[in-house]
């Protein structure tokens, strides 16, 4: 009998903590950037989760990029493409803090020159944004890092480059995204999502396929469109709206010669 009550005891606490638990799944992408590759060391990241029914304050967890090798090209993350930093099950509660956690390995390949890349500061090797994520019991959570290269990597050619990153996260839970398709085939363009004259994110059209994907919005915005070939005008669409869970369609988007 004690045997037995020991056994239950075991499977009620099993459950209990199942109950008390969600799986967090941790991406990094990247917005366009003009280089040839921006190569940096991902570590891991860290997450700090507050309430939950521990009672517990604040707790933080860090999830190791347990890749062979950690030297990223984040510049190769777009169109969709996506790298997983790290997963793991964690308490349920509020996300309210996400920080990247970068090594000393980086570097820069502009024009076929590949150069190291400084830290600003020492902040800067381990980039912070405030969050708000909801996490639930039993739910599996994906969770995405922006890392806009172009806006983080400073210097010219002969100089010392400098890394000061420029993040944003978004849950897939509660955004949305934009996709459509570039025509004519064979032609790319830079999109764009603006709202209230910010540039939200950016991504670049696939070559072959001509499709594309605004990623992490909620909200309404115009997607500024920059064809590569200078013989194409500029476009816009506006007032596209994007709810959470949703995509929302631009179709295909036929770009027209300069007059």
């Amino acid at each position: 009998m004690v045997i037995i009550g020991l056994i239950g005891l075991f499977f009620a606490c099993t459950n209990e903590s199942a109950r008390n638990q969600a799986l967090i799944n941790v991406f990094l992408v990247d917005a366009p950037g003009d280089f040839d590759a921006a190569l940096i060391e991902i570590l891991g990241v860290e997450v700090s989760i507050s309430g939950g029914r521990t009672g517990e304050s604040v707790q933080t967890f860090f999830l190791p990029n347990l890749a062979g090798n950690r030297q990223i090209n984040v510049s190769a993350l777009i169109g969709g493409e996506q790298f997983l930093i790290g997963r793991d099950e964690v308490p349920v509660g509020q996300i309210i803090e996400m920080k990247l956690i970068l090594g000393e390995n980086n570097r820069v390949r502009i024009d076929g020159a590949t150069e190291p890349l400084r830290f600003v500061s020492a902040a800067s090797q381990e980039p912070s944004i405030q969050t708000n994520f909801l996490l639930s019991a039993g739910i599996s959570h994906d969770l995405i890092i922006d890392f806009d290269v172009q806006r983080s990597v400073t210097g010219q050619r002969g100089n010392d480059y400098f890394l000061e990153p420029v993040i944003r996260a978004f849950s897939t839970s509660n955004t949305g995204i934009i996709s459509g398709t570039i025509r004519p085939a064979g032609q790319q363009a830079v999109l764009y999502a603006i709202q209230n004259r910010d540039t939200v994110t950016s991504t670049i059209s696939n070559l072959s396929s001509g499709q594309f994907q605004l990623r992490g919005l909620s909200g309404t915005y115009t997607v500024g469109i920059l064809p590569f070939n200078n013989e194409l005008r500029r476009d816009s669409l506006v007032n596209i709206v994007v709810t959470p869970q949703t995509a929302t369609q631009a179709g295909n988007i036929n770009l027209q010669p300069r007059q």
